[in-house]
């Protein structure tokens, strides 16, 4: 955070994220199962989520600080709803007016300032635009043949990626396709490094 003389301290993105994570633990401590990834890698299109929450929702949120430009925000929308069951924008005064502008009504937006608590001034919403295709490429190769293999949906054994990912949303529903992403995606960061990847638990 710095701050010139006659103005308002400006905020970074380690000011923000640090705020977002007490914030998230407050949201989360009681569930246990709860788990929190920082630099979430996002497919088709590429990006990359400042924070994931995994519990009974796949929530995705990013940060714009003061020193940000919003110029990424357009890709950034596409990819996180193609995928996110629920996305946030963390940002300051400076963004809010355009930022609010520029991302979809179900997006939820908190807003940060240097002496106050992060404050809601929207609440995330579902998302129904979900593309279950492309949130199906955050599992691996293996995770995927994990799917097919526990519900014998078919022969999977020489399948690529694609093929499987194609042949799973054929045979089954998406709602059941999301449960097993949200169960495995946890599965796997909860092995991961937990200085990068961790549960609220562990906070």
């Amino acid at each position: 955070m710095t701050k010139t003389e006659g103005s308002i301290a400006a905020l970074n993105d380690a000011d923000i994220r640090g705020r977002l994570s007490e914030w998230l633990v407050d949201q989360f401590a009681h569930d246990q199962s709860t788990v929190v990834c920082h630099e979430f890698s996002v497919p088709r299109p590429s990006a990359r989520a400042d924070v994931a929450v995994i519990n009974g929702r796949l929530s995705g949120f990013e940060i714009k600080s003061d020193r940000d430009s919003l110029a990424r925000l357009p890709q950034q929308v596409a990819s996180y709803s193609a995928v996110f069951e629920r996305v946030t924008l963390v940002t300051t005064a400076a963004h809010l007016k355009k930022a609010t502008i520029s991302v979809p009504e179900w997006w939820g937006i908190l807003l940060a300032h240097p002496t106050l608590p992060l404050k809601m001034v929207r609440l995330a919403r579902i998302n129904r635009g979900l593309q279950i295709e492309k949130a199906m490429y955050l599992l691996t190769c293996a995770e995927l043949q994990d799917i097919a293999k526990r519900r014998r949906c078919f022969d999977f054994v020489k399948m690529r990626k694609a093929q499987l990912i194609t042949c799973l949303c054929q045979a089954v529903s998406e709602t059941k396709l999301m449960g097993e992403i949200r169960s495995l995606l946890k599965r796997r960061l909860s092995q991961a490094d937990r200085q990068s990847h961790h549960s609220l638990a562990d906070s």
